[in-house]
């Protein structure tokens, strides 16, 4: 004891001077620091002795006796520094030098419910980059983020084998450097017992996206078979498709649903439209109009083609059905394949028949014809109820520029309250089609 009194003199002549004055608990300190070999050390306490360790005391270091432990003060509590370094709460663990918000830095952060651990990007990059310790002196040369972004490499010195993770404020993006064109090839978990992935849908509301409001979620998975469907833990498997090596030979597969056993082909904007198709005996596939109709499509399926794109017809009026624009000095040719249909309360009349028409364009001057016109014919004959009569003449039209419009006066003994024409178009030549 006496050593270290001594010592304490020698290293700190002025604690006997007026001119400075150290407290008995600075002495007190300054003993602690000496070990009883007489070497120079932190203050030692017994785990219960220990300081309080509060914002004023952050950075100090003590040695724990009892824990046989190096530890520092974090500014609000004792947190061993010896086998493992730890910080308290609410303390910023700092990646480097600089001061501030430019480098990165690790919190135990108490702010956020429950308490959870940080990973503070710096303004430098905005980012982490995950990668093998071996490549620490690799520059993968990422530019500044806008947004918090964190980086997974491969395993080669690479700068452009990356796949980034980060939200932009309105969506989480996932990106990659290379790959299947530059784009994300996501592969299933070969571990997994579903083996697929799971895609969050992207609202709260029931929507297309989603297809379910009751499960919010939507599966990609694998099939019996091979290849991938599109599942829905409320409706199960809703289509896949897959390249399929049991047919001969190999060849692209796409399976329709059970559900509806259909496949529905029409525009963005009319999602949120139920077009009511009623599931189909074979595999359909429905192609609509531009408009929200349940009845203006074309069914394609093993027993052929059905059409029921229709037009209102004015009795006794040419009613113009299909407009067919042709460029100049271009031509076009084809069949029009129709079914007329007059019917009134309790009885009705229909026709089906076949014209044929073909134009030309001759510096904006077209020449339309068609053949035959008239039910008399075109090879049709009538079922009718109570003798009533149904006829009609097709012609055609070229007023306006660049095209032709088929249009069809028909007429009917029926006090009509339907006068419709239904039909499908087979062109032939480059030409545009525009059902009126």
């Amino acid at each position: 004891m006496m050593k270290r009194l001594a010592l304490v003199a020698l290293l700190f002549p002025a604690t006997a001077s007026a001119d400075v004055q150290f407290s008995s608990a600075a002495v007190k300190q300054i003993q602690l620091g000496l070990t009883q070999g007489v070497l120079w050390g932190a203050p030692r306490y017994a785990t219960a002795s220990l300081p309080t360790c509060d914002s004023t005391q952050t950075g100090a270091v003590a040695y724990d006796t009892t824990a046989a432990t190096l530890k520092v003060c974090g500014g609000s509590s004792w947190a061993s520094a010896g086998g493992g370094t730890s910080v308290g709460d609410d303390v910023i663990f700092n990646l480097g030098t600089t001061a501030g918000n430019t480098n990165a830095g690790l919190e135990w952060n108490t702010t956020q419910t429950p308490d959870t651990a940080m990973f503070l990007t710096g303004s430098t990059s905005n980012h982490f980059v995950l990668a093998e310790r071996a490549d620490a002196s690799f520059d993968f040369a990422h530019a500044a983020a806008t947004d918090p972004t964190l980086f997974i490499h491969s395993h080669n010195q690479s700068t452009s084998q990356w796949l980034s993770l980060y939200h932009n404020g309105s969506n989480g993006i996932i990106s990659s450097g290379v790959g299947d064109n530059s784009g994300i090839n996501l592969l299933p978990d070969a571990a997994s017992s579903t083996n697929g992935f799971t895609v969050f849908r992207r609202g709260s509301s029931a929507t297309i996206e989603s297809n379910t409001a009751a499960v919010g979620e939507i599966y990609l998975d694998r099939v019996a078979g091979g290849g991938y469907g599109f599942y829905n833990a409320a409706f199960g498997v809703a289509g896949s498709f897959a390249y399929n090596t049991v047919q001969t030979p190999d060849t692209f597969y796409v399976g329709v649903p059970s559900s509806g056993n259909s496949v529905v082909v029409a525009e963005q904007g009319d999602k949120a439209f139920d077009f009511a198709h009623a599931l189909q005996t074979d595999p359909t596939v429905f192609v609509h109009s531009h408009n929200q109709s349940s009845t203006e499509y074309a069914a394609l399926r093993s027993a052929g083609l059905q059409s029921e794109q229709s037009k209102t017809l004015t009795e006794s009026s040419a009613t113009s059905i299909v407009q067919i624009g042709i460029a100049a000095s271009s031509f076009v040719g084809g069949t029009l394949e129709y079914t007329v249909v007059a019917a009134d309360a309790t009885d009705q009349a229909a026709r089906h028949g076949r014209t044929i028409f073909q134009a030309v364009n001759k510096a904006g001057t077209e020449t339309c014809t068609i053949s035959p016109t008239a039910e008399t014919t075109d090879g049709s004959t009538i079922a009718a109820s109570s003798g009533s009569t149904l006829t009609y003449t097709w012609t055609v039209d070229t007023t306006g520029t660049n095209m032709c419009t088929l249009a069809l006066n028909a007429v009917s003994s029926l006090t009509q309250t339907t006068l419709r024409v239904y039909y499908t178009l087979i062109l032939d030549g480059p030409a545009t089609v525009t059902p009126q």
